[in-house]
């Protein structure tokens, strides 16, 4: 076996693709805010058609996470994270938020604290009110503990919501927690055609590539012939990542887009506008939309795909030309997907990791006869030796064969039974 072959398996088994039967799962303490601020957030998610999880048996709970709210957390897409006074105060909270964070490293989905009347430190490093219940938790076996404090240390840095960061009114508070909400679900995911076969293997692979626990800035090419499934492959991986980003773009047909600097500059509107998710003015020209790009993500981790491209200069524009320009201008933990037919321009600015595509198993394709050829294709070297080899037989075809085009298909087959004779 080969090490792609291995490297592609090990991919395949962390990182399942994730279908959502839940959009939001609450995580919370029900004697702190069940009858109140978690009831009025749950019944304003469900009010606006998010479909929302909230276990309301707390009292008739175990010692271990029943198998409903197993599949209840695995099947949901965001995790609100509500933080109290006596979160920490109960085993099965923490054991959900344990369970809910193995979930956002597996399979990449969005989790958003609220803070509610409690100090994002305290959370952090179990002081206060968390460091009191911990006091309580001696007897407890020290490694579960010990998940327990790094699954808080892992929620306390992450993004959200602290109440009394605000003016304390929870209708507000509230209505703030909805819009996001509903800002993150109606940014739609990408169509990807019906069920390719073996897209989810390439997919996990390209991932894995990817390497998003990772707190560099990384860039991935996907290189092949046009109409192989470049372009679905890249909206799957984009798809899977999505809620792991909060800023990110996908532009397609850039070389389509780019053929005039008007063009090109409406395209780094679109950039600034996804990643930033708000109406930017106009950068006037391509340089100008090139400093504007840098001066506002060179502190924002984004997630940004570049379909089809085939000149440097649309690498230019989105300050994605070289290894070095990309980690001055976007923030730590940037991911960047590049697809081309054009395995040169991959090799010029220095991605991280090519992928060479061979054939997604989609009705229609156009170079179906292509299959047995482009499984071999996943080195630079293997590629290059192809090319040579189709350029000699063209050369033979059109030197030996072509002189004899005009004596059509049954003089050919006469000469051959003439021969037999």
């Amino acid at each position: 076996m080969s090490m792609l072959s291995r490297n592609i398996e090990a991919a395949s088994s962390s990182a399942p693709v994730q279908r959502w039967k839940y959009d939001v799962f609450v995580s919370y303490r029900g004697e702190d805010t069940g009858k109140n601020f978690t009831d009025h957030l749950y019944s304003r998610l469900n009010s606006v058609g998010i479909t929302t999880f909230r276990d309301k048996n707390e009292l008739k709970r175990g010692e271990k996470i029943s198998s409903e709210l197993f599949q209840a957390i695995h099947g949901s897409n965001i995790f609100l994270v509500v933080f109290s006074q006596n979160y920490a105060t109960s085993r099965w909270c923490l054991d959900e938020l344990v369970e809910i964070l193995k979930c956002r490293k597996q399979f990449c989905q969005l989790v958003l604290p609220i803070f509610y009347k409690v100090n994002p430190s305290d959370v952090r490093i179990q002081t206060g009110s968390f460091g009191e219940a911990f006091a309580k938790h001696q007897k407890v076996d020290i490694n579960k503990v010990s998940s327990w404090r790094a699954a808080l240390a892992e929620a306390g840095e992450l993004s959200g919501w602290d109440l009394d960061a605000t003016d304390g009114h929870e209708g507000e508070f509230i209505k703030k927690i909805v819009e996001r909400i509903l800002s993150e679900l109606n940014h739609t995911h990408l169509h990807v055609t019906t069920h390719p076969v073996g897209i989810d293997t390439r997919m996990e692979y390209i991932i894995s590539q990817l390497s998003v626990a990772t707190h560099d800035v990384r860039a991935v090419g996907i290189c092949g012939m046009g109409g192989i499934g470049k372009t679905t492959l890249a909206k799957a991986v984009f798809n899977h990542l999505f809620h792991s980003f909060e800023s990110k773009s996908f532009l397609a047909n850039v070389k389509e887009n780019s053929k005039s600097p008007e063009k090109q500059i409406l395209l780094q509107e679109q950039f600034l506008s996804n990643v930033l998710k708000s109406e930017v003015r106009k950068v006037g020209n391509v340089d100008r939309g090139i400093m504007v790009i840098k001066d506002r993500l060179c502190n924002t981790r984004i997630l940004l795909v570049l379909d089809d491209v085939d000149q440097l200069d649309q690498l230019f524009a989105f300050s994605c030309h070289s290894d070095s320009v990309r980690k001055n201008c976007f923030g730590l933990g940037s991911r960047i997907i590049i697809t081309t037919r054009h395995l040169h321009l991959l090799e010029r600015i220095e991605v991280n990791s090519n992928y060479m595509v061979d054939e997604l198993d989609v009705p229609n394709t156009k170079y179906k006869h292509m299959r047995n050829y482009n499984r071999t294709l996943q080195d630079k070297g293997k590629l290059r030796d192809l090319q040579k080899t189709q350029k000699l037989k063209q050369m033979v075809k059109n030197r030996y064969l072509k002189p004899f085009w005009g004596f059509g298909l049954n003089n050919i087959t006469k000469g051959k039974q003439f021969r037999r004779r």
